[in-house]
């Protein structure tokens, strides 16, 4: 029960009211094990943020909701018609039911004057604040 999608695909989904649309080259669809994958460049995007990244897997499991992995990704702001870059990381994860975004493996996050170089970095969307860091390096008067 797999479904392969190849050229310019093109998705979006309603979750809580809030839109996420995705841009990509190829799209696998694993229906009995609830996954949507695309190993190529991916870009995906709601109101306030986006995400560029080389690859992503979209999951549905009950305890945790829907989450997006993504790797090798930059996580990107969007205010009013802006984009601010905030950071990059070897893997991204986006739970999205808590607006809650984890950056792991030589994560990089920009804050007002501030480079943060860390091991893991949670970021809540909705609140635009570090929750937490794991082995971080501060830089300031960037």
């Amino acid at each position: 029960n797999e479904m392969i999608l190849r050229g310019e695909v093109v998705g979006r989904f309603n979750l809580n009211g809030e839109v996420f649309n995705f841009k990509t080259d190829s799209l696998n669809c694993n229906l009995l094990g609830k996954s949507i994958t695309s190993k190529d460049e991916v870009i995906f995007e709601a109101e306030s943020f986006k995400i560029v990244a080389s690859a992503m897997e979209i999951i549905q499991k009950a305890q945790e909701g829907a989450k997006v992995l993504f790797w090798n990704a930059n996580l990107n702001q969007i205010v009013s018609d802006s984009v601010i870059f905030k950071g990059n990381a070897n893997r991204i994860e986006l739970f999205l039911l808590q607006d809650l975004v984890v950056m792991d493996g030589n994560a990089v996050f920009y804050e007002d004057n501030m480079k943060i170089n860390s091991d893991e970095l949670h970021y809540d969307l909705n609140t635009d604040r570090i929750l937490r860091s794991v082995n971080a390096r501060i830089i300031n008067n960037l």
